[in-house]
């Protein structure tokens, strides 16, 4: 048991095996719109505290605003698959960017040259 369920277990003064289901949407939402990659673990402590803050200030706004709990969940849905997607396009785009640079330098014959070279080539790699 990590402390943090223990802590949240003791605050509510029950334990009961659905717990966490309310927070789940959160902590998903906070890390992806905190700019934690979905494709491998990049992000910061600062990023995921500004996520957890967004999603706090979009989940007090619609209550006051006197929305539903569906219309919350659905919003926060919405907001996280937003970040989602931006996120795997960022990824493709950076993708796509690497293969390209890569093509270019194994057509341009002084990068060939360089990559060729033993000083810029891992040890065991031989030349193709």
């Amino acid at each position: 048991m990590t402390s943090s369920s223990a802590i949240y277990t003791a605050r509510l003064g029950a334990g009961t095996p659905i717990l966490g289901q309310t927070i789940l949407l959160d902590v998903i939402g906070a890390a992806v719109i905190g700019v934690v990659s979905l494709f491998g673990g990049k992000g910061t402590v600062t990023g995921v505290f500004f996520g957890v803050l967004f999603l706090s200030v979009v989940d007090n706004g619609l209550q006051l605003l006197g929305q539903t709990l569906s219309t919350v969940y659905a919003t926060k849905g919405g907001v996280t698959l937003f970040a989602a997607v931006t996120d795997a396009i960022r990824h493709n785009l950076i993708k796509r960017g690497k293969c390209q640079r890569r093509a270019r330098m194994e057509s341009h014959p002084p990068c060939q040259e360089v990559m060729n070279c033993s000083a810029f080539r891992p040890a065991g790699l031989q030349p193709t």
